[in-house]
Order: C-alpha cells, then structure tokens, then sequence
C-alpha cells in the first residue's frame, strides 16, 4: 500500500522539528510528496526515522523527498542477502522445485541473478560446483550493485527535476494544516 499524505504529513514534521533549520513551502511538501509517495509507509517511517538519528542537522535547500528515498534506498540495499545466503536460498529452491519447476525467491535481485544464469544450467550442474557457485556470487553482487546505482540515479534525477521545476499536486488544505503551520509559527 503506498503512502497517505497524512503518513507523509507526519513523518516530514517529525523530520522538520529535529532539523530545525530546515525549512519548507506549499511547494516543497507537494514536490517531496510527490516524490515518496509509492513508497510502502513502513520503509518510509524506517527512512525518516533513520534521517532523524543518524544525519547531521539537515541543511538549508535540501531535496526533502529524494532524502528520504535515498535514505529508503540505502535501508532495503542493507536489508538485502549476502551472496552466501543468496546462493542458499538457491540450493533451497533447487531442493524444493528442481529444474522443471519455477523458483520463487524472496529477493529481487536472487532473481534477475538466476534469470542471468539460468535455471535449467544452475539445477542440472554438480552441487558442490564451486566455479559456478563463484559465478553466482558475482552475478548477484552485480546485480546488487546495480540496483544500488538506479536507485542513487533515481535520486538525483529527481533532485534535478525538483530543483529545477517543482511540480505541484493539489492538497486539499485540510490535509497538510499541521505541518504548514508548525514551520509558520
């Protein structure tokens, strides 16, 4: 389920008040709304919550919204397998399914990493194939990696496109008093 403006009302206020230098417009908020607002709300508590004890007072100017989803980038990346129990979940898989069935991992990136490699070639190899075990590492801490960097791209696109063209969703009034108010005062 993506985020409610309330949700996100909350977590930036929460954000605004430990950063008190930070400051925010009508626009900003509709920009960084726009910005986060797919994200499920539990990685975006996690990501302003992490925003609020680790970084340093935020400085004035800041892309709000591409912080956040920077910082939730960098959560669900850490969160991520090591290839050791990337490839244990492979050899799982090849347990419970073999070759002719279809895999299901818990990780996107086991899975692009398989596709890489293909199903069929990693099930009918010897289990204790060392060279591919070693191919599969690579490959998954390169699709890792990659994903790592879409997502870094991602950010700075969308600080660039803020940055130079803000775009403005219409929130009702009702919906972001609170927030708008605390920062007037």
């Amino acid at each position: 389920m993506s985020l409610s403006k309330q949700q996100f009302v909350d977590g930036v206020g929460v954000i605004l008040q430990s950063n008190p230098g930070l400051q925010s417009n009508k626009e900003s908020l509709h920009a960084w709304y726009h910005i986060v607002s797919d994200m499920p709300h539990d990685l975006f508590a996690a990501a302003v919550f992490d925003i609020c004890r680790n970084l340093p007072k935020t400085a004035y100017g800041i892309n709000l919204g591409a912080l956040i989803r920077e910082r939730a980038s960098a959560l669900a990346l850490n969160n991520a397998f090591s290839a050791e129990e990337a490839w244990g979940e492979v050899l799982d898989q090849i347990r419970r399914v073999g070759s002719y069935g279809v895999p299901s991992f818990s990780d996107e990136a086991i899975t692009l990493a398989v596709q890489d490699i293909g199903w069929k070639n990693i099930c009918l190899s010897d289990a204790g194939d060392s060279a591919l075990r070693a191919h599969f590492y690579r490959t998954y801490e390169k699709v890792r990696t990659s994903k790592t960097n879409q997502a870094m791209r991602t950010a700075d696109f969308l600080k660039k496109l803020v940055a130079n063209k803000p775009h403005v969703l219409n929130f009702p009034e009702s919906e972001s008093p609170k927030l708008l108010n605390a920062k007037a005062k």
